[in-house]
């Protein structure tokens, strides 16, 4: 991922705080991939056993795949703030509108940021 420069020249990156944001992108994305691909699999077996008429075989895959889908809206619940590497405390998150919007976390104490993402309109 390609970090963005914050506007003010003083701040400087928290490289630390972006290897752990980047890491917790990643280990989110896997969990929500592999949620959908066993949720997909889970609800393609139980229609095939339900077809083929095995005893509640159908309606335990159902209630699995229901679990599944309470797993994957906790995938989609935004990630906390990180805190800064230096002093410890909650970064705040701040919003830069340049070319898009771009979120960025920063620390005003430490003067330090952690580049997030860009949402282009």
């Amino acid at each position: 991922m390609m970090i963005r420069p914050y506007p003010d020249s003083a701040y400087s990156v928290d490289h630390d705080g972006q290897t752990r944001l980047a890491a917790t992108a990643r280990r989110r994305t896997r969990m929500c991939v592999s949620v959908g691909i066993v949720s997909f699999t889970v609800l393609v077996s139980a229609v095939v056993l339900s077809v083929f008429e095995v005893p509640f075989a159908g309606y335990l895959g159902l209630g699995f795949f229901a679990g599944l889908i309470l797993l994957a809206i906790v995938c989609m619940v935004p990630t906390r703030r990180i805190r800064c590497s230096f002093c410890g405390k909650r970064m705040k998150r701040e919003w830069i509108n340049r070319s898009g919007r771009e979120e960025y976390l920063v620390c005003r104490e430490c003067r330090t940021y952690v580049y997030t993402y860009k949402v282009t309109e």
